[in-house]
């Protein structure tokens, strides 16, 4: 029924404003402010009054013959019965049942049901139902079957001695059904009662409350009816009526009018209000644009918030928000303006102080601004914020819109507040300025000046890439490496820093083409600092280069590595903007050749090089970074240097050492507690006299690879020492290997030693094991640690382990979650969170990645073991340092694992308000609900996510869904449709074809897939993408065909080349 045919015939109650006995008609008012009557005692007669027809209705159905039996069923039935119903019918917005008693049609709906019921119900199912609404027109009931509800019924029911609760009784109730009559409510331990949804006659239009309201009221008992049914009103209504009442406390007469016209009813004494006139006004409200005034007692006004002072004293401020209610004011009248249609006048004011003491009081002096200059500058309001730019105004009549490329990107701009513009340009049609928070000189884009951009474009990972801004007027500008920073060895990490979407400051270094730009961040450049060092730096480090005219044969710079050419042939190095010097692989390093360039200088690493020759004309120059030339010491890092000259190096000073051995006239011995060691002089220790070579010493420091001696050799060496020497003879490795002469004088004589792997002879005999063998086990024990310790494949089992291992790799965060889940594994949740919160204090704020890893890790452990609250903070805290979207997406998978279905759905709805332009939200959140068995709600999705993507991203969508539908348990069949679809409009989609194809030999059969097959190859397109779908079918004919759809596939394929062979004979011959 609609909202007029319910009014046509109803009882109001008006006041009567106006008499006009010459035309017979009265002006009557039917707000409820001007005639409420008896406060809420018309409101519970009306209810009464509603309660009655209704069981006069019941009784009349009753008495009814057969013709009108489905009424006459439904008027057996009370509000508040409980039934038994059978499911017939699941629907998105309830259950469509029967009762099992007669046959009578009823009525779920979602609202009245518990949560995932579409799970818990099915088609056959039978679930009791508590009567809330008997529908004569629509002959059917409405029934509730929440679990809370239906206990509360039934104790209810069960206890016979309940107390009734008496008039003035405070309850709380909760709204289950309202329409425009009545509100049903539900309270706990008393059953039902029925609280008046009109608290006046005129109270016509739509309920106050819906049937999804399930809030919470606060109510007071106020009477009964004769058949026992509870009355009650709500507390906010009881307020209500009470201010009415106040405002209706004085008397208001009526009077008649003359012949000349109508004379008001109410008549105040006071000022009248004329425009240009000072009156002092109050304050009474203040919302986003305007301070409301009561004038003079009677009449309203408004004042603008760009009306409020001539100057500002600082731009961005916000005076709405410093005028405290109740003040009294002194304004000036500008104008008047009705609201609304029939409503009250409404006065403009202002509080400009040019304004207020102007003698003159033309509507272009003290109105508003209506004439506008290019260059201008004004004070406007800050209303909102739009994808590109703000949207502001400057009065009521006039709006404009200010660009993020005219704003400094440090500056914040909020709603509310006032900001200094300037006029760019002006449509007087539509009331519309183009403004600019720069001065329209520094707006226009010339080669030196500077200006604002947007990043588009940026790769964190790859610095070989350059930056691409958008400017003011559809500009384009580029950058590199060179234009980031002054110091180049602050350059990476400013680079990390950078974000898309946000605008930087820029400095137009020169015009390229096509209205692009070459741009560059320098601080040097652009006026602004990175950090304190260049503030304080008076000299730039690294300037930048644009042109080959800069550089000089024989100069040093400074550059970044951009390109390995091969990890054998050299670098490529920027130097400047679009300048590349080469450094071949031999003026590298002096080792070079032993090492791999990809690994030893990554791209983005900072060189110094020097121009060795330059060809101005091509632009092509030949670098060094040899020691020589640079002045540097080798810029290969020490370690790879090392590792890498190790072997040469060996092999020369063995060499060297057995040619000084020979020339030698002595033999030398083996020191015992060293690899090789000799000194300079000969003396005497224990009777025994040790020779050394001290110029070998001066010449070479010989050292072994590792795998010339095993452990058991270290071992043995490391215990020879003196006590080893007996009557003359050094033991060496459990032999007699070097035998010294003590009486030889000069003679000497130099033995072979045995194999390592021998054990050490027992100098002397003694009870057991000797103290040798003893020292031996206990060097065997600690070498065995060493190397435990040294494996970097052994695996974490102690606190000590992941502490030590943690050390080595602070920023790792698989460590720090396998150091968590150590502490899970052994119960101590709170040692858990200690370590994760260690770990966000210690992994370094640029490894986001990692950082990011670890609040995962966090989330799921509060998730699983932590209480509501912590998970709560956890949640605000990860969202509050990191990207909202990605931390909502990763606690979207968080609860649908843990089957958290309520708060997955939670998550779900603040993606899709939040991110609705993101096309791997929508792909998320379908997914979740497929998942969830939830395949209508998916569907929705994709129909909402269809009318927020843009057009070329509907293909896509339509994939994703499509798979979805196949992989997640769906309608197959509407997924096969869907690619139907998607393959009409666009037949060469190669990637659709072959996820089509798939999806249908895996889940169907190879008996659909080889007519879609057959389709595709039969359609025109390159070689490449056929070959792909040819192989593709024969794979699925190799596994599950035979050999005739094998040669089938054979022949087609050959059919095809021969095809394309004849063609291209074709347009050979036609060419000649």
């Amino acid at each position: 029924m609609c909202i007029r045919d319910r009014l046509i015939g109803a009882t109001v109650v008006g006041r009567v404003m106006t008499v006009n006995p010459q035309s017979g008609k009265l002006i009557v008012n039917l707000k409820r402010k001007k005639c409420l009557l008896n406060g809420l005692h018309t409101s519970i007669a009306l209810l009464k009054q509603y309660l009655e027809e209704k069981e006069l209705l019941s009784q009349r159905f009753r008495s009814v013959g057969q013709s009108d039996w489905k009424r006459r069923l439904l008027s057996e039935y009370q509000i508040g019965q409980l039934v038994e119903c059978r499911v017939g019918m699941v629907v998105e917005s309830g259950l469509i049942c029967s009762t099992v008693q007669d046959g009578v049609p009823g009525i779920f709906v979602s609202e009245l049901l518990d949560p995932h019921w579409n799970v818990e119900y099915t088609v056959g199912s039978s679930v009791t139902g508590l009567v809330v609404c008997v529908n004569y027109s629509e002959s059917c009931l409405e029934l509730a079957s929440m679990k809370q509800l239906l206990a509360n019924f039934r104790q209810v029911a069960q206890c016979r001695r309940r107390r009734r609760p008496t008039v003035g009784d405070s309850l709380l109730a909760t709204v289950l059904v309202a329409n425009a009559d009545c509100v049903l409510l539900s309270t706990a331990g008393h059953g039902l009662c029925y609280m008046p949804a009109r608290l006046h006659y005129n109270d016509l239009c739509l309920p106050r409350f819906s049937n999804s309201d399930k809030r919470q009221l606060r109510v007071h008992v106020q009477t009964y009816t004769t058949s026992g049914l509870c009355l009650v009103t709500s507390v906010r209504d009881e307020q209500l009526c009470r201010k009415l009442e106040r405002r209706l406390s004085s008397t208001v007469s009526v009077q008649l009018s003359d012949q000349s016209g109508t004379v008001p009813v109410v008549e105040e004494k006071g000022v009248a209000m004329a425009v240009g006139r000072l009156y002092s006004a109050s304050v009474l409200s203040v919302d986003k644009r305007y301070v409301h005034l009561s004038i003079a007692g009677r009449y309203r006004g408004r004042i603008f918030a760009t009306e409020l002072e001539d100057q500002f004293s600082q731009d961005g401020s916000e005076p709405l928000k410093t005028i405290p209610l109740g003040t009294t004011v002194t304004v000036k009248v500008i104008g008047t303006k009705r609201v609304r249609k029939g409503g009250s006048l409404m006065a403009e004011c202002t509080t400009k102080s040019s304004k207020l003491f102007s003698k003159r009081n033309k509507k272009s002096i003290i109105g508003y601004k209506e004439n506008f200059v290019k260059g201008e500058e004004l004070n406007v309001l800050v209303v909102k914020r739009k994808r590109h730019h703000f949207s502001v105004v400057v009065n009521p009549r006039w709006s404009g819109e200010v660009s993020f490329y005219t704003v400094d990107p440090r500056s914040v701009w909020r709603n509310g507040q006032l900001r200094k513009v300037y006029v760019l340009n002006v449509d007087v049609e539509k009331r519309w300025l183009k403004l600019s928070a720069l001065k329209p000189a520094m707006v226009e884009l010339k080669e030196s000046g500077r200006a604002y951009g947007k990043l588009l474009s940026h790769n964190a990972d790859d610095l070989s890439t350059k930056l691409c801004f958008s400017m003011f007027g559809g500009a384009r500008g580029m950058a590199s490496l060179v234009d980031i920073c002054d110091d180049y060895d602050h350059t990476v990490e400013q680079w990390r820093l950078l974000r898309v979407e946000l605008y930087y400051k820029l400095f137009l270094v020169g015009k390229l083409e096509n209205n692009t730009w070459h741009v560059s961040m320098r601080p040097s450049l652009t006026g602004e600092a990175c950090n304190t060092a260049e503030v304080n730096s008076a000299t730039i480090r690294d300037p930048l280069y644009s042109s080959t005219s800069e550089l000089a044969v024989g100069n040093i710079y400074r550059g970044f590595v951009s390109k390995v050419r091969h990890y054998k042939k050299g670098l490529t190095v920027l130097l400047g903007h679009e300048l590349y010097g080469n450094v071949p692989c031999e003026l590298i390093s002096e080792c070079a050749d032993a090492i791999r360039l990809d690994q030893t200088f990554p791209v983005g690493t900072v060189v110094t090089v020097k121009v060795m020759s330059l060809d101005k004309s091509s632009g092509n120059f030949t670098l060094s970074m040899l020691s020589e030339d640079t002045g540097l010491e080798d810029q290969v890092p020490e370690k790879y240097r090392k590792h890498q000259c190790d072997h040469s190096i060996i092999s020369s000073q063995a060499q060297l050492v057995l040619n000084k051995v020979e020339e030698c006239s002595v033999a030398v011995p083996l020191q015992a507690c060293s690899w090789f060691e000799s000194t300079s002089e000969r003396k005497k220790s224990n009777d025994q006299k040790k020779v050394q070579l001290s110029e070998i010493e001066e010449e070479v420091a010989f050292d072994l690879e590792s795998t010339t001696f095993s452990a058991k050799t270290l071992i043995d060496v490391s215990l020879n020492t003196d006590d080893n020497v007996n009557d003359g003879r050094l033991m060496v490795n459990g032999n007699h290997g070097a035998l010294f002469n003590a009486n030889g004088g000069n003679q000497c004589s130099l033995v072979a030693s045995g194999e390592n792997d021998h054990e050490l002879d027992v100098v002397a005999d003694r009870e057991g094991k000797s103290k040798l063998e003893l020292d031996r086990l206990d060097e065997e024990e600690v070498l065995k640690k060493e190397l435990m310790l040294m494996d970097p494949e052994r695996p974490i089992e102690t606190v000590e382990d992941y502490d030590r291992a943690l050390i080595a790799s602070p920023s790792s965060s698989m460590l720090w979650i396998r150091y968590m889940a150590y502490f899970v594994q052994c119960n101590e949740i709170d040692k858990a969170r200690s370590v994760a919160s260690k770990a966000l204090k210690t992994i370094a704020y640029n490894e986001e990645k990692e950082r990011f890893n670890v609040w995962i890790a966090l989330m799921n452990l509060e998730n699983e073991y932590g209480t509501g609250e912590t998970m709560d903070e956890t949640v605000r805290n990860a969202l509050f340092v990191n990207d909202q979207q990605q931390v909502y997406l990763q606690l979207l998978k968080i609860y649908d694992r843990s089957k958290k279905l309520d708060a997955a759905d939670a998550v779900t709805e603040v993606l899709l308000k939040k991110y609705r332009s993101q096309f791997d939200v929508w792909i998320t959140v379908g997914k979740h609900f497929m998942q969830t068995n939830r395949a209508e709600k998916a569907r929705a999705t994709m129909e909402r996510a269809m009318k927020s993507l843009p057009f070329n991203m509907h293909v896509d969508l339509m994939s994703r869904f499509a798979q979805m539908e196949f992989k997640f348990g769906g309608d197959v069949e509407r997924g096969c449709t869907i690619f139907e679809t998607i393959l009409n409009d666009h037949p060469r989609r190669f990637d659709i074809w072959l996820v089509y194809v798939d999806l249908i030999a895996k889940h169907r059969s190879i008996d659909e897939a080889r007519p879609l097959l057959r389709r595709v190859t039969s359609l025109k397109m390159s070689a490449h993408k056929m070959r792909s779908f040819f192989k593709k079918w024969l794979e699925l004919e190799n596994r599950y065909g035979t050999a005739e759809t094998v040669a089938e596939v054979k022949n087609r394929a050959t059919d095809y080349v021969n095809n394309v062979f004849s063609d291209f004979d074709q347009v050979k011959q036609d060419y000649q």
